[in-house]
């Protein structure tokens, strides 16, 4: 069974990850919640680990941010 501590720290790991690399692209919260059809609050939240959302938000931030192409383990071209 997975610690409870544990699925929180995963969250707010997720969170940080998810605001540095919208910074990194230069977008406000408000700008990355419209195009993820999400409000600046719930997107907000996420990034605090503080709300759960389903997996079509993880994968519209991954394809808007093209956060694969960013990840350490991702192949270069």
């Amino acid at each position: 069974m997975i610690d409870r501590q544990d699925l929180q720290q995963a969250r707010d790991d997720l969170g940080r990850k998810l605001a540095a690399l919208r910074r990194s692209r230069g977008l406000i919260q408000e700008a990355l919640a419209r195009q993820v059809h999400t409000t600046r609050s719930t997107l907000g939240m996420v990034e605090r680990g503080r709300q759960v959302v389903d997996r079509i938000f993880w994968l519209q931030c991954d394809t808007l941010l093209d956060a694969t192409a960013s990840s350490p383990s991702s192949p270069t071209s």
